[in-house]
């Protein structure tokens, strides 16, 4: 006779198998790696495969990750890495990639004119569970000698907070990141994560670029928002 909890993980399985054809195979490394892991999505479409990846989403583990995470009604999320590890490094308007949207607005703040660069998407996990996922990103940079090239302004750290909504209704909350001191603010909802909330709200957009990102930057006295 079979058990309540064999019936459950029966169930668990059959919709995932339906995720599975649903998202196959998005997958979850940046650029050809020399151990030759795949890059990044060539395609903006969760649905779309993209024949030279070797190492999709919709991997036994991951699966394995997102039924876990069903079962326990439970979503995970990541903020890192730390922004100190990334406030000397430069940035522009090339750094993103298929999936994973930009856009670089130049605005006044406090008196200073600041660059704010902005992203959205699925942001090619380097480590799963820890860094990247489907989420955003919120920085603020200062110009430098090289117009195509803006360095974060970590000196001038501000209020940043954002919410992603879902793209035809701005009632629909997707995540939102709390107000932070800082001059980089990103979360995302990892990988096994996504899985899980994908097919538990069949409405969420195929494509995650789509998602509307409403930001709030306060300062001493300025404050900027806008909604992407």
């Amino acid at each position: 006779m079979l058990t309540s909890l064999t019936l459950r993980k029966r169930a668990v399985h059959r919709k995932f198998l339906t995720v599975e054809r649903i998202m196959q195979p998005m997958v979850i490394r940046l650029s050809s790696l020399a151990n030759g892991i795949c890059a990044t999505p060539h395609h903006s479409d969760f649905t779309t495969a993209h024949p030279g990846c070797k190492r999709p989403l919709t991997s036994r583990r991951h699966f394995r990750d997102a039924v876990k995470l069903l079962e326990t009604n439970t979503m995970s999320f990541t903020e890192m890495p730390p922004e100190e590890i990334a406030q000397w490094l430069p940035c522009s308007s090339v750094m993103h990639w298929p999936g994973y949207d930009t856009k670089v607005i130049s605005r006044k703040l406090d008196g200073r004119d600041i660059i704010i660069q902005l992203w959205k998407g699925y942001c090619p996990s380097y480590l799963p569970g820890q860094v990247g996922g489907v989420g955003a990103e919120v920085g603020i940079y200062h110009s430098s000698f090289n117009p195509f090239l803006w360095y974060p302004d970590y000196q001038h750290k501000k209020s940043i907070s954002f919410k992603l909504h879902y793209p035809n209704s701005a009632n629909t909350l997707f995540f939102s990141a709390s107000a932070k001191t800082c001059w980089w603010r990103h979360k995302w909802m990892t990988e096994a994560s996504y899985l899980t909330y994908k097919a538990n709200h069949s409405s969420a957009p195929n494509n995650p670029t789509k998602y509307k990102l409403s930001y709030r930057i306060v300062g001493s006295n300025d404050t900027i928002t806008g909604i992407w």
